[in-house]
């Protein structure tokens, strides 16, 4: 498969200075005359999705059966939590304006 992702790579320098220009001219020519349309498709390969034989496996085993990624952090307690609200909802209630509404607000809070 590398083959193919390289495409002409090095080889279309050497390709084209075997042709050299006017060979060039005339495969540009002749692909615009004979060629009436083309396409390419990019295609992805899944390990998940793919079976391939053992010896397809060995040739590149970290793409075939890669290592399970490693599990997240684990979420905080919910003691940590809670006194994570609490102490916004303190810091909520020491920026509060003197109004006569104050009270409600940090009783609410």
């Amino acid at each position: 498969m590398a083959d193919i992702d390289t495409g002409y790579g090095d080889d279309s320098k050497k390709f084209m200075a075997a042709l050299g220009e006017d060979g060039m001219k005339q495969l540009d020519k002749l692909y615009g005359e004979t060629v009436e349309s083309a396409n390419s498709q990019l295609f992805s390969i899944n390990p998940k999705q793919s079976y391939v034989s053992p010896d397809m496996i060995k040739a590149d085993p970290e793409f075939w059966k890669p290592k399970p990624a490693a599990k997240p952090a684990a979420k905080p307690a919910a003691k940590t939590r809670a006194k994570a609200a609490k102490s916004t909802a303190a810091a909520a209630s020491s920026l509060l304006i003197d109004s006569p509404h104050t009270e409600t607000l940090k009783a609410r809070l």
